[in-house]
């Protein structure tokens, strides 16, 4: 043959008898090229000798070819290079063919990818369309070390069999050199289609499961030297590995549970690197429910504020950030079908976590938050706004902006100011100061000041403030707490076995730095007028913050007039003003 001769994009298939040999070429070249011969792109199926056989050719391109499972090929398991001497082959270089070179061929199964691409990786270049997705996987390769050995630098065909032959051409690594490499596989997801054994027609192969992420067949390889000489076809090797996404959220390390820090931090590991474009806010759900300290379930607000891929990660690890606007427990999931693989395969299965949930405490806090106020009292009472302890440092200043509700205002309510601040690096604001002009007015007619904040602060910024309950009465009600020390206390479990064990400290005992001591509040109603019925939740506080729950000594449900109720709380005597800063 003369010029330039193809055989591109044929199939060739044998029914159950007839020619053995598909293509099969008997020349007189001894070296070199004669005709420049092109055998490529074509698809062979049941030629049970060899789909092409080539003897005294000369250099003959035979690349990118594939051949059904009832195409000849060496016997199970394949565990060898395909030479001129098997029995059966695929391609075949007889005499002054193709320099009869050795192929390259892989050392190991073919292993998914599930981290960082190993230095070196060479990718191949595939033939899959836009938009199919892929399983990646490497494999390792090695040169042939005895035989003609292919000039270099080679490029080396990957295919995919289901059993010993080549129905998948998968791609080409091209520029290979040295002894050894690592070679990239882009592996198709899902049913593809490809050539059939029936003319004109096309079949489905699955060579990763769709909803498994399970890999099957085999990989072989063909090389093709710097001079053009193509090999025959390499042994097979299997896969190892799950092309499946399979995702873990939890708690991100170093995260308090529960927390009074806004920004909540969970952490998202896949099995496999993710496509980063499809691990957002839209990725993930929050559920938010209430807890003891919410003040609005309603007004709870869970939202993703950020998702980052972790540095060094290679996109199998991402930190997710998400806020509530009040206090709630805070759980993140991330749904079937949200995220996609490096190569496009979904996750099939939703994120699965041992510790997907973290507590929000709010810590903003009014006190005291519910209290009662006789119209016409000049004095009237006040509250703040306070910091919980282990609260965030104050970075910016919270705002609040305060406003009556309707009764109040038609009740003569007034507040000393609208709009107090907790500054920076302060954990409480100034005292808001409420009267109520003289007139009658139902007893217990609650009246309420709601609050909103704002602040640059994003610890603060919108959180939901505690609404002031005020409780109007016309006349005053009393109450009188009879406040005993106790010390050398040995049962501290209720008021009456610190009475029953300790030994009371009268006035002006002498007591010592850091004795310990415990109090005993007698709470006893003695109101009249309006108040002769019963008192409803009265919180007893005192000015040292070290007693109690912050000051908070506790809230007594019910109080019958002329009757009394006991509290109680301990801690260690200090050589200072435990009053100050506190309200009266």
């Amino acid at each position: 043959m003369a010029g330039e001769n193809r055989i591109v994009g044929n199939e060739f298939v044998r029914a159950t008898s007839g020619q053995t040999f598909a293509i099969s070429w008997n020349g007189t070249t001894t070296s070199g090229s004669a005709g420049n011969l092109r055998i490529a792109e074509n698809y062979f199926d049941g030629y049970s000798a060899t789909s092409v056989s080539l003897t005294n050719t000369g250099d003959v391109t035979v690349e990118k070819n594939t051949f059904g499972a009832r195409s000849a090929s060496q016997a199970r398991p394949a565990i060898t290079e395909e030479t001129r001497t098997a029995a059966t082959t695929l391609v075949v270089n007889n005499t002054n063919a193709n320099g009869q070179i050795g192929t390259w061929f892989p050392t190991s199964d073919a292993a998914v990818l599930t981290g960082a691409a190993p230095s070196g990786l060479i990718p191949t270049v595939s033939p899959l369309g836009d938009g199919v997705p892929v399983c990646l996987a490497t494999l390792e390769v090695s040169a042939p070390t005895s035989g003609n050995i292919p000039a270099g630098p080679v490029d080396l065909d990957a295919y995919w069999t289901g059993d010993r032959t080549a129905e998948v051409y998968l791609g080409r690594a091209e520029a290979v050199t040295g002894g050894s490499a690592q070679i990239e596989l882009r592996l198709p997801v899902g049913p593809q289609t490809f050539p059939t054994t029936e003319v004109g027609g096309s079949q489905q192969v699955t060579i990763v499961d769709d909803q498994t992420g399970a890999a099957s067949g085999y990989i072989r390889l063909q090389t093709r030297s710097a001079t053009g000489q193509t090999s025959q076809y390499s042994r097979i090797v299997g896969f190892s590995g799950n092309c499946m996404p399979a995702l873990t959220i939890e708690q991100a390390e170093g995260q308090n549970d529960p927390t009074l820090a806004r920004d909540l931090h969970f952490t998202v590991t896949s099995s496999l690197p993710l496509d980063p474009a499809s691990v957002s806010a839209a990725s993930l759900d929050l559920a938010a429910s209430p807890v003891d300290e919410t003040i609005d379930a309603e007004r709870l607000n869970p939202r993703v504020t950020s998702v980052t891929a972790v540095d060094g990660s290679e996109n199998r690890e991402f930190l997710v950030v998400a806020r509530v606007d009040d206090s709630a427990r805070v759980e993140a999931a991330i749904p079937a079908e949200r995220v996609t693989s490096v190569g496009g395969l979904p996750n099939h299965a939703a994120a699965t976590g041992e510790d997907d949930a973290i507590v929000f405490i709010n810590p903003i806090a009014v006190r005291p938050s519910d209290f009662t106020l006789v119209t016409g009292d000049p004095t009237g009472q006040q509250y703040v706004f306070d910091l919980r302890v282990g609260a965030p440092a104050v970075a910016s200043p919270l705002l609040f902006s305060s406003e009556l509700d309707q009764d109040g205002v038609n009740h003569g309510v007034s507040i000393s100011q609208t709009d107090p601040t907790i500054a920076v690096g302060e954990a409480r604001s100034e005292a808001v100061r409420v009267v109520a002009e003289a007139g009658d007015v139902a007893a217990n007619t609650p009246v309420s000041i709601t609050t909103t904040l704002r602040s640059e602060d994003a610890n603060y910024d919108q959180l939901v403030v505690q609404p002031v309950t005020v409780r109007l009465f016309s006349t005053d009600p009393a109450i009188r707490i009879d406040k005993r020390a106790f010390v050398d206390v040995t049962d501290t479990s209720s008021p009456e076995a610190i009475m029953a064990t300790g030994t009371e400290a009268f006035s002006g005992t002498r007591l010592t730095d850091g004795q310990a001591v415990c109090f005993v509040y007698t709470v006893t109603n003695i109101s009249s007028d309006d108040w002769t019925t019963v008192l409803a939740d009265v919180v007893v506080t005192d000015t040292d913050r070290r007693l109690g729950d912050d000051g908070v000594i506790g809230t007594i449900g019910k109080i019958e007039i002329g009757q009394s109720a006991r509290l109680s709380a301990c801690t260690s005597l200090i050589p200072i003003d435990t009053t100050v800063g506190g309200l009266s």
